[in-house]
């Protein structure tokens, strides 16, 4: 029957049907409910989160396409909506319109460390796609390393692990592990960032700063074990992976 109005329904109760649903193992009926939160605060970064995660469950792909560009010509002002749209243009690997909702959001917020990340991260996947010519696979992958950098430094300071990881998994994800492998090391070495750093217009997360030490031990494990170094596999298992 779809959600029901937001005037009968206050926004947090909406979200907690949201969540319901979803618990519920009913992702349309949780988009339903999300999706008109969404509609009726555009510019409120909680709501869209959990949009986010709602949508990935009911993998509605083309009508979420449709009626998140819908919105963002009605709200084309609106920070959530339009890093809504850049995540589904990277998605449909159309990279161009991707990285120029980037861009204008990084106009809007230089200091926001999210959208030069999503940034590289997109140039990554123009460079290696099949569809990008040869000759600008290697300007879109030095094109991401800058963009690197620029996230680098707005996010080192208060986040020395997960910059690592990134870095990491950038080099990792063009298969150059000689590089990546330093970068994972750093990240095991690395604190994890503390709760009040993860603090921003949602607020703080539920479990505090997020620890990705496992995540790199694992992707180490990978590197050595296809170069043959099964030793230093077991003892990275052993000391970061097993129960």
């Amino acid at each position: 029957s779809g959600a029901p109005p937001l005037g009968r329904v206050s926004e947090r109760a909406s979200r907690l049907l949201a969540k319901l649903c979803c618990a519920l193992d009913e992702p349309l009926a949780a988009y339903e409910h999300v999706r008109a939160l969404c509609a009726h605060a555009p510019r409120e970064p909680a709501s869209w989160a959990l949009f986010h995660c709602v949508a990935a469950r009911a993998r509605l792909k083309r009508p979420d396409e449709r009626w998140t560009l819908r919105l963002l010509l009605k709200h084309q002002d609106s920070p959530p909506i339009t890093l809504a749209v850049a995540h589904r243009c990277l998605m449909a690997r159309s990279f161009d319109m991707a990285v120029g909702e980037y861009h204008a959001l990084h106009a809007r917020r230089p200091s926001e460390p999210l959208l030069p990340l999503c940034l590289a991260a997109c140039k990554l996947q123009e460079s290696l796609s099949r569809k990008s010519k040869s000759a600008t696979r290697g300007h879109a992958a030095l094109v991401a390393a800058s963009w690197l950098s620029v996230y680098a430094q707005t996010r080192s300071a208060t986040h020395p692990q997960e910059v690592a990881y990134n870095f990491g998994r950038a080099y990792h994800h063009l298969g150059l592990t000689h590089l990546a492998v330093p970068y994972y090391i750093q990240a095991l070495l690395a604190p994890p960032a503390p709760a009040s750093a993860d603090a921003g217009a949602a607020g703080p997360t539920e479990e505090g700063g997020q620890d990705v030490s496992r995540e790199a031990a694992y992707n180490l494990v990978r590197i050595f074990r296809a170069s043959g170094n099964h030793d230093l596999a077991r003892e990275l298992t052993r000391a970061f992976l097993a129960m």
